[in-house]
């Protein structure tokens, strides 16, 4: 439903906005990620998924897959990747007609997502190979402990006196 609101307001502000300013004005309000409607559908979705009781074989694909979600995301919103290889280069599908529109964006929305996946995976096995996870485990305890020796020696004064 949010993403339906989203879809209708985007296309009412396009087509009313010229008649009332002369130009669209507006027409991004709801469409960027930090939208109230975009985070709605994210919740529903986060709440639809955790209803989720999946067999043995897709809890090993969703295993697999999981790590690299968040890479997904990063990558193709990191504004050098949106600016330079990613803005307007799907424009020209808003020109194809309605029946090839819906299969095309779908297939576009894969390859840009297995690129993504492709590239993260790369990124955890160097990850890996660098031993990155030990390295950050290692310095978290380091820190953790230099913090509770100054906390130990400088404890923070009662706020209340």
């Amino acid at each position: 439903g949010a993403i339906w609101f989203t879809w209708l307001s985007h296309l009412v502000i396009n087509i009313v906005t010229p008649y009332i300013f002369g130009q669209t004005k507006g027409n991004m309000l709801l469409i960027n990620y930090v939208s109230p409607t975009i985070l709605l559908g994210a919740i529903a979705l986060l709440l639809l998924f955790a209803k989720l009781n999946p067999g043995a074989v897709m809890k090993k694909i969703i295993s697999f897959f999981a790590p690299l979600a968040f890479g997904v995301y990063l990558i193709h919103v990191e504004p050098l990747i949106w600016r330079n290889l990613m803005a307007w280069r799907f424009r020209p599908l808003a020109d194809l007609p309605a029946p090839l529109l819906i299969p095309v964006i779908l297939l576009a929305a894969f390859g840009l997502w297995l690129t993504c996946s492709c590239l993260d995976f790369v990124r955890l096995q160097l990850f890996k190979l660098l031993r990155i996870p030990k390295l950050s485990g290692w310095l978290d305890r380091k820190l953790s402990s230099l913090g509770q020796k100054l906390l130990d020696r400088f404890p923070p004064k009662n706020l209340t006196e």
